[in-house]
């Protein structure tokens, strides 16, 4: 054998060799891009079921959220209504209680006359006991006069006191109005779907006086207090008044009711305890 034809024969199997490593290497190699296509479907599978059951998930909480949101503006509509009634029916108890006050002293004033008139005819009375028989006739007439004013004002200060007793009872029911109102738009302001639509904040309002106001707290109860100075001086609704003690600032009063002689509102940026007789003022130029 020549040494071309050894040559040829170690190349041979020198490249049968490599032709088998190679070909054992590719198959591998197959293998294991098989079963990483294999898990990669597997992973995408598994992607896809999560996907579907996260937008099940989303669609039943946007459906719940809409069901809330629904229940919300009914809560708010009735209670807007509720506001609006009580406001209506404050607003006919004051009628009612200037009504009844004026009747009061219409009653009084009676009262008064009729008393004059019994003080001259019991002094005229008295003073024709002295007198002769036909006197004594007049007399006896004037005592049955004086008979029928006893009754008259009998009868008028009964009245008098059923109309007294009929103001303090309607005092009473306006000041639990006034509480319900209070306590409706506290939980108005509490509730977190309505807190956007009640805390609007109202426009800053110029007094119908020139030259700044000035007034005492008379009243407070939480975070609402009333003032005692009202449209006659000057307030105005939505207006903005600080108050405070001395030269300390306690905080600021918005106007939300206002009455000839009184006012009130809800307090906001307290900075300390705001108590009766502590000072309001609004000023046109601050």
């Amino acid at each position: 054998m020549s040494t071309i034809t050894k040559v040829f024969v170690v190349l041979t199997a020198v490249l049968s060799i490599i032709a088998s490593v190679l070909f054992v290497s590719a198959a591998a190699q197959w293998h294991n891009w098989r079963e990483l296509a294999a898990s990669n479907q597997i992973a995408r599978d598994a992607a896809i079921a999560e996907r579907d059951r996260l937008y099940g998930t989303l669609h039943a909480a946007l459906a719940m959220k809409d069901d809330t949101i629904r229940n919300r503006d009914r809560l708010l509509a009735d209670a807007n209504a509720t506001v609006q009634t009580l406001t209506d029916d404050k607003a006919r108890m004051q009628s009612e209680l200037v009504q009844t006050r004026n009747d009061k002293v219409a009653f009084e004033a009676s009262t008064t006359r009729l008393q004059e008139i019994l003080s001259v005819v019991t002094a005229e009375v008295t003073g024709l006991r002295g007198q002769n028989q036909e006197l004594f006739l007049q007399n006896i007439a004037y005592q049955n006069e004086i008979a029928g004013l006893n009754d008259r004002v009998l009868g008028l200060t009964a009245n008098t006191t059923i109309l007294t007793e009929q103001v303090r009872n309607l005092q009473e029911k306006i000041f639990a109005y006034e509480r319900q109102i209070a306590d409706m738009q506290e939980r108005l302001a509490a509730a977190p779907a309505v807190t956007t639509v009640v805390a609007e904040r109202k426009p800053r309002v110029a007094p119908s006086v020139a030259g700044p106001i000035r007034g005492e707290i008379k009243d407070v109860s939480g975070p609402y207090a009333s003032i005692n100075i009202g449209a006659s001086s000057g307030v105005v609704d939505g207006m903005v008044m600080m108050v405070y003690r001395g030269t300390t600032f306690l905080g600021e009063l918005e106007v939300g009711q206002v009455y000839p002689d009184e006012a009130g509102g809800r307090l906001r940026t307290v900075q300390g305890e705001i108590q009766v007789g502590d000072r309001v003022a609004f000023d046109e130029q601050s």
